[in-house]
C-alpha cells in the first residue's frame, strides 16, 4: 500500500495539553496479487501525547475511524462486497523536533453494511517531516 496524505490539526486540546489531534485526507494505492485499487479517505484522528520529561523526545499513541472509498470491491481474493468503507486506525509513534515516525494497524471494512464484508487488515509504517 502506499498512501499520501495532508493534515490538519484540530487546533485545540484537552486533558492537560496531553490530547489532541488533527484530520486527515489520504490518497491511497494498493496493489497485491494484481490487483490494484485506489481508494480515498477522510478521518479523524486523536493523539494522547503525554509529556514524559524525555526532552525532545515525545512517544504518543493515536487512534480514529474514518470513511473511505475505493475503486474495486476486490482486493487479492478479499470481497469488500461494497465501495464504502471505514478505515479504522491505531499505531504508536515518536515526534523529535520536526519528524514524526509511526507504526500503526488500519482496518477497512464496510461494518456489516453489506455482505461478505471480509475486511482487509494493513500494517503500517510513515515517516512524517512537518514544514
Amino acid at each position: 500500500m502506499y498512501r499520501l496524505g495532508l493534515r490538519s490539526d484540530f487546533g485545540r486540546s484537552w486533558i492537560y495539553d496531553s490530547l489532541t489531534g488533527f484530520f486527515e485526507a489520504s490518497a491511497n494505492y494498493w496493489n497485491k496479487h494484481g490487483d490494484e485499487v485506489f481508494g480515498a479517505a477522510l478521518s479523524p484522528v486523536f493523539v494522547f501525547q503525554p509529556n514524559l520529561g524525555l526532552g525532545e523526545w515525545r512517544p504518543y499513541i493515536d487512534g480514529g475511524i474514518g470513511a473511505a472509498c475505493i475503486s474495486k470491491t476486490k482486493i487479492a481474493g478479499r470481497d469488500m462486497s461494497s465501495l464504502f468503507q471505514f478505515e479504522d486506525r491505531v499505531g504508536v509513534g515518536v515526534k523529535w523536533r520536526m519528524l514524526d515516525l509511526n507504526v500503526g494497524y488500519l482496518h477497512y471494512s464496510n461494518a456489516n453494511l453489506v455482505k461478505p464484508n471480509q475486511g482487509i487488515d494493513i500494517y503500517i509504517a510513515t515517516g512524517t517531516y512537518t514544514f
